[in-house]
This record gives structure tokens, sequence and C-alpha cells, in this order.
């Protein structure tokens, strides 16, 4: 597996450092996931750079998500990633190895 891009910020978020991160990674058959990364372990190197911007950004949660089963009813954002691993067909084993929540 190969991290292909690596985008977002960091902030606050109720006081404490809050990440917002997209990434995507490339199998090794050249298939690509991506979405929010939450968490992660790097095993080997990870090259990054990151730029500071002067000032302060503190976020809040404004809305939950919509159900992709009705767009209408609001669930909690979590269970919106998972609806949208699931309607990509992201098998099971694969959103236990990158939904790290």
């Amino acid at each position: 597996m190969e991290i292909t891009s690596l985008l977002g910020s960091v902030s606050t978020k109720n006081g404490e450092t809050y990440l917002h991160l997209h990434i995507n990674l490339c199998w090794e058959d050249m298939s690509v996931i991506g979405g929010h990364l939450n968490e992660c372990r790097i095993s080997a190197t990870c090259a990054m750079i990151l730029r500071k911007i002067d000032g302060t950004v503190e976020r809040r949660l404004d809305y939950p998500a919509l159900s992709r089963q009705d767009n209408r009813t609001e669930i909690c954002p979590d269970c919106g990633i998972r609806e949208a691993l699931g309607a990509a067909g992201i098998s099971p084993r694969a959103k236990k190895k990158f939904w790290l929540r």
C-alpha cells in the first residue's frame, strides 16, 4: 500500500488539536481508496510537508450527515462515512482496516 495523496489542515476543536485530513491510498493491484483519515500508523516512512499559516482556526460540528437511504434522515457523521463506504462497495475487511473510530 502507498499513500498517493494526503491533504488537510491542523486546527483546534473544543480547545483540542484537530486534524482534518483527506487521504488516497493505492493497493498493490493499483486500485485506489480515499476518504478522511482519522488515525494511522506508519510502518516504514511517510514524507510530508507541513506549512504553517498564521492565525487561529476553531472548528465546530455544524450539522449531522444525511442518510444515503432516504437523503432526509439525519445521522451522525461517523454513520454517514460508514454508509458512504458501503455504497462505494468497500469490503467489510477494508472498512475495518480504514475505519478507525
